[in-house]
């Protein structure tokens, strides 16, 4: 399974959960929740997703999916 966004938002989460927690030990739990209300892909984007042989996931209605083949 591969769900590139994952990379930068799964980075992004680490980075903001290691500055919160600072000099603490550890945390039971951690939530992070991210919200896009558009995206624009850039040309480089579209041209990785033109040779993308990988199935694409979606969230509909609260469960993951694959996407429909276009």
């Amino acid at each position: 399974m591969a769900l590139p966004s994952v990379a930068f938002y799964g980075a992004l989460a680490n980075l903001l959960a290691t500055a919160t927690l600072d000099d603490w030990p550890g945390a039971e739990a951690i939530d992070i929740a991210v919200g896009l209300d558009s995206w624009h892909p850039t040309r480089g984007r579209r041209l990785t997703g033109e040779r993308n042989h990988w199935r694409r996931w979606v969230v509909e209605e609260g469960a993951v999916r694959f996407a429909a083949d276009a």
